[in-house]
């Protein structure tokens, strides 16, 4: 299989792409990024390029990959095969971990996928702002309790001792939310903000971030 890895996402749209582009500037794994305009999707429907007719889409030599929670999955497994992780980090986590992992990432999605942070400050339900955000964020920073071993010697995930793609995953859901309705909500969860600045600060994250074009917030 060739190496090259392209993905493929709607023209000027942040969202749930964004936390692809930070797994992949994390990872170091070199990639292209091809914007898709409608015309375009909607040719990549017709023609059967898509199996369902989704983006974002990674292409892996002649593999297609769909669904933005199984791209960050695939993602964190090449790269733990290419030993891309420093000190022996595995981004898709120990094997025993795995289905811990992959939940804490999949309902890191669900909450982006609820907010609909996308629609802009201006459209969201009140009660999602009120209610929804600071429910999700409890549980998030549960889950980070949870894992937290007392030791101050050792970093804090969300699972376990490796930094993986559900912790890229958690970041995103909460970095979209604080981009858009400032970081306030986030104040009262003081776990869960040391655990987002932590992330932020990691040397290639950090220059991802800085040097993101400005994207619109919108699930595809």
């Amino acid at each position: 299989m060739s190496d090259d890895l392209t993905l493929y996402v709607f023209a000027g749209v942040r969202g749930l792409a964004e936390k692809i582009r930070i797994l992949l500037a994390e990872t170091g794994l070199r990639y292209t990024e091809v914007p898709v305009d409608q015309a375009t999707f909607e040719k990549m429907c017709t023609d059967g390029t898509l199996n369902w007719n989704t983006l974002p889409m990674l292409k892996h030599g002649s593999a297609i990959i769909e669904d933005s929670s199984t791209i960050m999955e695939y993602i964190a497994d090449l790269a733990d095969k290419l030993k891309k992780g420093s000190s022996g980090n595995l981004y898709g986590g120990k094997p025993e971990e795995r289905p811990f992992v992959r939940a804490i990432a999949n309902s890191a999605t669900d909450f982006q996928k609820a907010v609909k942070i996308w629609e802009g400050k201006e459209k969201l339900d009140p009660a999602v702002v009120s209610d929804l955000i600071p429910k999700w964020f409890g549980l998030l920073q549960r889950v980070l309790d949870k894992n937290d071993d007392g030791d101050v010697r050792t970093e804090e995930w969300s699972y376990g001792k490796q930094f993986t793609y559900a912790d890229v995953t958690v970041f995103e859901a909460v970095n979209a939310i604080t981009e858009v309705l400032g970081s306030t909500k986030l104040r009262t969860f003081p776990k869960l903000k040391e655990f987002h600045d932590k992330i932020a600060g990691r040397a290639r994250i950090d220059r991802h971030l800085s040097t993101r074009p400005q994207q619109v917030f919108k699930t595809l």
